[in-house]
């Protein structure tokens, strides 16, 4: 319906006035005129004159007003095809000119095995402990999913994909990155990697230093890559050479006694010679981070390059999934000391304290009890843990 009158700037299915009709301006719908061909003589219902309704060269038509607060306009970089990947590496970025980043700094590691169904519990984490950066592996989350969202911080991703040949599909890793807003930062984008899978941002210590959730999948997983039972020694190549400066944490799924292991497995002493070739730096907690069906193993671990800071790692019991978050604590007024050590436990003495410790969950009714029960035996797990483990350092 199309209702003209002496109002503008609405349309007829919100005008309440009486119908004009647009050829003769009669009091009717134009649909219900009785001049069904166009009209010689037409009447315009807005200023009577001799012409339709619709005429743009009415003088009752109101001049088009001159909108003075333009919306802005802004350009990502990482859809921009004149900007090169080598170009976001350079340390002329300007969000990163004025850094505001306190010492110290806590950044957090955690493999989430599942992020969506467990974002309350990392709100509750993160009030506890407020980390200033979380890196997320395995967040299982599909790519058309919304964000998570995490008050007070901004989500970067990269999702992860597996197709089977009947066309199943999956996801059984994928990373992210929660940094808190007030913090200067860049977003860049992962380099071509064939099996480990990274989330990039980078900040300023003053020097950029980038920092790498990182997860590298487990040889059985992923049977869809030939290449699976192999070190991903290209892929780190890769992370390596790309940056002057970095801190890669996550889920490395390498195992060795040198970051506190009971053993070793292939990958771990691979990543073991690769970072003894390139002088690089290992941190990680003297207390397991990650407690499944077999003995409780130290997988969730820091590397880093030209990273002169004191940093300080502690696997913390919370969050329920099959791994603990780990704190790096970075202190940038103390020198680096991540020295290798290892931790040995004495496994008799800790069955006598474990069989001897006061545990009976009474209530397993509810969700909530559960996990504290849970919570409650993996706290008093580790505390015998590190009662009878002697530390030595790696030579």
């Amino acid at each position: 319906m199309l209702d003209f009158g002496e109002l503008f700037g609405h349309s007829s299915i919100n005008c309440r006035l009486p119908a004009r009709c647009v050829k003769c301006a009669g009091p009717h719908l134009t649909g219900e005129c009785s001049h069904t061909t166009k009209m010689e003589d037409p009447v315009c219902a807005n200023c009577k004159g001799p012409h339709p309704a619709s005429y743009r060269g009415c003088p009752k038509v109101p001049e088009p007003t001159t909108n003075t607060n333009q919306p802005k306009t802004f350009t990502s970089t990482l859809s921009n095809p004149k900007v090169s990947y080598a170009s976001l590496l350079t340390p002329q970025q300007p969000q990163l000119s004025t850094p505001e980043i306190s010492s110290p700094l806590n950044i957090c590691s955690w493999n989430a095995n599942g992020l969506l169904n467990k974002i309350s519990d990392l709100q509750v984490f993160a009030d506890q402990h407020s980390p200033d950066v979380i890196l997320v592996q395995e967040t299982h989350i599909r790519p058309a999913t919304n964000p998570p969202n995490l008050p007070n911080y901004i989500f970067y991703r990269n999702d992860f994909i597996l197709s089977d040949n009947r066309r199943r599909y999956s996801y059984p890793g994928g990373t992210g990155i929660f940094i808190k807003r007030h913090i200067p930062h860049q977003h860049i984008p992962t380099p071509p990697l064939a099996t480990i899978q990274a989330t990039i941002i980078q900040l300023n210590f003053p020097n950029p230093t980038a920092f790498i959730s990182t997860y590298i999948p487990p040889q059985k997983k992923n049977p869809s890559n030939p290449n699976r039972h192999l070190f991903p020694i290209n892929d780190l190549l890769t992370i390596h050479n790309s940056f002057s400066s970095y801190f890669i944490a996550g889920d490395l799924n390498c195992h060795h006694r040198s970051w506190n292991c009971s053993r070793a497995n292939p990958f771990g002493i691979q990543l073991f010679k690769f970072t003894q070739h390139h002088n690089l730096h290992i941190a990680a907690p003297p207390t397991p981070t990650r407690f499944g069906s077999v003995t409780p193993s130290t997988i969730d671990i820091a590397i880093f390059k030209n990273f002169s800071h004191h940093c300080l790692a502690t696997s913390i019991s919370a969050i329920t999934s099959d791994h603990n978050p780990v704190i790096f604590n970075i202190d940038f007024s103390l020198p680096n000391n991540n020295i290798p050590k290892r931790y040995i436990p004495n496994w008799e003495k800790f069955k006598y304290l474990l069989s001897t410790a006061s545990f009976t969950p009474t209530d397993l009714n509810t969700q909530h009890s559960i996990e504290n029960s849970i919570n409650h035996l993996t706290q008093l797990i580790t505390t015998c843990y590190d009662a009878r483990a002697k530390v030595s350092t790696l030579k």
